[in-house]
């Protein structure tokens, strides 16, 4: 069984979230603080809206709103909609931190730590440490399909363009656990018999477990190129490597080139 199926995530995209909506919440009360003052009251005259600025502690149908101040119209109802929102997001934020509390309340994970020490070296661990993880995954030999490796990375190994070299040193940069063209076999289109394709980088994401497959199209200017390119990406998402899941792509031309900005961002957001 992978010990990563019990590894707590949900904390974190809990917490992920969280994040979002806190940030959304200052949005909108700094929104707020600074709208026009009042409600807009909307009243159907032979079923044409009518609206009116209702000020603050005040009753009745409040101000006709005339056709010449939309703008007027606009912001009273950005503010009403904005005032909902805002208290739309304080319940979600107040519920997701009541969950969170309690969920993590209930960690498996707390299992491990509740064992004392003179015990825990007589146990198997459903929860090792990502540093005995990533050894286990790093110990791993395969034959390398290394034909025309030019460009040498900072792990003394030799891969195939300048790009591959940044994706490589910014992998290793990050300590990203990676095997360079890793067999992997996938089904052909009609599945009736199964190829062994060599991905540029094949990743594992320490946090989930996930092991990532990270193609790079190096020559899309080359119409040949890129509809082989095309035939690639399909046969990986038939074959359960799914992007923004388990795949990413990456492209280029010379107009075009990949950056270690892009590179970097793309880490961050799938690797760590």
């Amino acid at each position: 069984m992978n010990n990563y199926q019990l590894k707590d995530t949900i904390s974190s995209e809990i917490q992920k979230r969280l994040s979002i909506l806190r940030l959304y919440l200052s949005r909108k009360t700094s929104e707020l603080q600074k709208a026009t003052d009042g409600t807009l009251r909307i009243i159907l005259n032979h079923k044409r809206p009518q609206y009116y600025y209702l000020k603050k502690h005040e009753h009745g149908n409040g101000q006709y709103i005339s056709s010449k101040n939309r703008k007027l119209v606009l912001d009273l109802a950005q503010r009403d909609y904005n005032k909902t929102m805002l208290k739309a997001l304080q319940k979600q934020i107040a519920f997701l931190e009541q969950t969170l509390a309690r969920y993590q309340g209930l960690s498996l994970e707390k299992v491990d730590q509740n064992f004392s020490p003179s015990r825990k070296p007589l146990i198997i661990s459903d929860f090792p440490k990502a540093a005995e993880i990533e050894e286990k995954w790093r110990s791993v030999h395969y034959a390398r399909f290394n034909d025309k490796t030019l460009f040498e990375t900072e792990r003394k190994e030799y891969v195939r363009s300048k790009s591959e070299q940044l994706i490589a040193q910014a992998l290793n940069s990050h300590k990203i656990p990676y095997r360079y063209e890793y067999p992997v076999k996938i089904l052909t289109k009609d599945s009736r018999k199964s190829l062994t394709v060599h991905p540029d980088f094949y990743c594992l994401n320490l946090r989930s477990g996930t092991e990532i497959i990270w193609e790079h199209f190096g020559l899309m200017d080359d119409p040949e190129y890129a509809q082989k390119a095309v035939q690639k990406i399909n046969s990986y998402i038939q074959n359960g490597w799914l992007p923004r899941r388990n795949f990413i792509f990456t492209a280029e031309t010379k107009e075009d080139p990949l950056t270690a900005r892009l590179i970097n961002k793309i880490i961050t957001e799938y690797l760590l």
